[in-house]
């Protein structure tokens, strides 16, 4: 039986968890986990694997940034030592309503990663210099109250290799 509080969103294969009709409930606590290349620029998401719902999370949900089995590459050869949130609820940015479906993004120095986002109120597709998609939209609705102090330590919302069983449990495997 698939455990329905967890969603996966996997950029390195474009897909998602397939279950609930990709919408979340506000009534299910969920652990979101964001699946990235460790070392590779591109991020990747099927449109069909958007979610619905985002404004159904809030500050018992839990983000995690996964890589694919070693360090999250970030500037230049060095780890990620953080990921930064942005959007309504997250300590930084701004909430607009103009703009309401998540997004994660990297951003680039001399062609690495020099930082992950995962933005909760921003939409569309950005590209790198190499035409490479630094963005990928997660879900419409835009969330709110999701970064409590203690989800921001950055080994609660970072892993460089998935939980063992996840990616089969979900069904992406």
């Amino acid at each position: 039986l698939m455990n329905t509080s967890i969603v996966v969103f996997d950029l390195i294969n474009g897909e998602s968890s397939a279950h609930s009709d990709r919408t979340f409930d506000p009534d299910v606590s969920y652990t979101i986990y964001i699946r990235v290349d460790s070392d590779e620029p591109v991020i990747n998401l099927d449109d069909d694997n958007e979610w619905f719902g985002g404004e159904d999370l809030g500050s018992d949900d839990l983000i995690i940034l996964v890589g694919d089995g070693s360090d999250v590459l970030a500037r230049l050869s060095d780890p990620v030592t953080r990921v930064r949130y942005s959007g309504p609820g997250a300590g930084s940015g701004s909430a607009t309503s103009s703009a309401p479906t998540a997004y994660l993004t990297r951003t680039y120095s001399s062609r690495r990663v020099s930082a992950f986002y995962i933005n909760l109120s921003g939409v569309g597709v950005r590209q790198d210099r190499l035409g490479n998609k630094a963005q990928a939209d997660l879900w419409t609705g835009q969330a709110s109250g999701l970064f409590d102090s203690h989800t921001r330590t950055l080994s609660n919302i970072y892993l460089t290799t998935m939980p063992s069983g996840i990616l089969t449990s979900q069904g992406l495997v």
